[in-house]
């Protein structure tokens, strides 16, 4: 994939309520053994089941029971990584979040480590 594709595949992973879809796509975006860590939470998640299963989370109570959306923001690459800049924003459109992700890319082009940034 080249980035402009993993860009867009991470961010309608985490935004798309469709469990199949959710699935495919981090299958298709994440090495087997990746690893997930995010601040200021100090969390992380070890392997794309577990990165699968807080997207899942994420999405099902932010996303669908609070009907808040995701929106992209600026992208920039760097050889094998990525930048991702993003926010959250309520039904009538006022922001309540926002971050910067990066993306660490292995050999085979997949997400080998995810730094995610909230609060930015």
């Amino acid at each position: 994939m080249d980035t402009k594709t993993i860009a867009a595949t991470y961010f309608e992973l985490w935004s798309t309520t469709d469990d199949a879809r959710r699935h495919e796509l981090a299958t298709q975006l994440f090495a087997d053994d990746a690893v997930h860590h995010a601040a200021p939470a100090d969390v992380h998640f070890e392997g794309v089941d577990a990165i699968e299963a807080n997207i899942t989370q994420v999405n099902t109570e932010n996303i669908q029971k609070a009907g808040l959306s995701f929106q992209e923001g600026d992208i920039r690459t760097n050889h094998d990584s990525l930048q991702v800049e993003w926010s959250v924003s309520t039904p009538a459109g006022q922001t309540v979040a926002t971050g910067r992700d990066f993306l660490l890319l292995n050999e085979d082009g997949k997400v080998a480590k995810l730094y995610m940034y909230n609060g930015i």
